[in-house]
Order: C-alpha cells, then sequence, then structure tokens
C-alpha cells in the first residue's frame, strides 16, 4: 500500500497516504469507527487512525499526532499551525466521479489546532 505508517505514542496505528490514489485505498481499507484527519480548507493527505473497536477512545496525544501528521502532508506544511479536521471514517465518502482522493464529510468531530511538527516524523514505522 503507497501509506506511510506510524505508531503514536499512545501505541495506535496510524496510516497517512502518499498520493491521492493512496488516499482512496486507504478509505477503502478503514474500518467505519476508525478516525480520519485532514487539513482543513485545503489539498493534503488523508490519515487513518486505527482503532480495534468503536468503544475504543484513542487518547488525546494520539488524536494530536494523527493531526500533525496530517497537518504535515498538506499545503499547510510551512505554516507554524495548522487547523486538522477529524471525522469518523463512516462519515466521510468518495465524491462519485471525482478525482482520487476528493471526499465529502458528513459530520466533522472537531477541528484541532495543531503545531506543524517535523519532529512527528520520528513516529514512522520502520519498513
Amino acid at each position: 500500500m503507497a501509506a506511510h505508517v506510524y505508531r503514536t505514542s499512545d501505541g495506535f496505528l496510524a496510516l497517512r497516504g502518499k498520493n491521492a490514489k493512496a488516499n482512496d485505498q486507504l478509505l477503502r481499507l478503514a474500518s467505519p469507527f476508525d478516525l480520519w484527519f485532514h487539513a482543513a480548507d485545503g489539498p493534503g493527505a488523508h490519515v487513518i487512525l486505527r482503532r480495534d473497536h468503536p468503544g475504543r477512545e484513542a487518547p488525546r496525544a494520539s488524536l494530536e499526532e494523527a493531526a500533525g501528521l496530517a497537518a504535515l502532508a498538506s499545503f499547510a506544511a510551512g505554516a507554524g499551525t495548522a487547523d486538522v479536521w477529524m471525522a469518523r471514517v463512516a462519515d466521510v465518502r468518495r465524491i462519485k466521479g471525482g478525482p482520487a482522493g476528493q471526499v465529502t464529510v458528513s459530520r466533522i468531530l472537531e477541528t484541532l489546532r495543531v503545531a506543524v511538527d517535523p519532529a512527528l516524523e520520528t513516529l514512522r514505522e520502520p519498513t
């Protein structure tokens, strides 16, 4: 799969698409209760934070790290901070007939304001 694999400081698995086609693929493979992150109001990578079951709450640090990973691979990469949307994968749909990676989100759970921190790349799993 064309995705970078990360492990948050709390042990959660996060996947970040390398391109639009990979973003599509990530969305198809994710569980409906996984969490989806994307930089607000601009192009960027999709990040999926995996959850083992719908009742498993992700710690705040994992949410912020996943949001930061989305910000790093987006139009906001050069900024000091970025706003990142978080939604359940069940609320994210591909746009029929639209270009790869384009989605519509029916419900955003939260918009996280995060630091754009290149140090988050150290969370990447060795391949």
